[in-house]
């Protein structure tokens, strides 16, 4: 039977003449992802701050800080502020280069709200 040669290196370098991968490994946030989740931001006004008729409002153009494009969101207000973002249910709303934690915004003229709501990527799905 054939010994294998094992290499044996110092702490700290590298052999990759053994590392092999059958498909690159995916870091969770890189650009180039399809939005899954979004939370509504936290902090004061994020939320539309009043004003909203209750109930949903659907398929709403979003910006970003990020270098995201193509992301349609659907809203649910309660207390006349809003209290949940969806990705829109249609196919084609769930955007392509985002990264976890940009930040997207739904103008106040598209929420309903007095101002304009703020959210924040919260997951993410990588499409083949």
């Amino acid at each position: 039977m054939a010994q294998r040669q094992v290499n044996e290196y110092p702490v700290g370098s590298i052999d990759s003449s053994e590392t092999w991968y059958p498909a690159a490994p995916v870091e969770l946030g890189r650009a180039g992802a399809a939005v899954a989740s979004i939370t509504v931001g936290t902090a004061t006004g994020d939320n539309g701050t009043g004003s909203g008729s209750n109930g949903t409002v659907d398929n709403k153009a979003t910006t970003t800080d990020g270098n995201g494009s193509g992301l349609k969101v659907d809203l649910t207000i309660g207390g006349n502020v809003c209290t949940a973002i969806a990705v829109d249910a249609d196919a084609a709303a769930d955007g392509d280069g985002y990264r976890i934690g940009d930040k997207i915004t739904i103008a106040a003229s598209d929420s309903g709200t007095s101002t304009a709501v703020v959210g924040y990527i919260a997951s993410l799905e990588y499409e083949n």
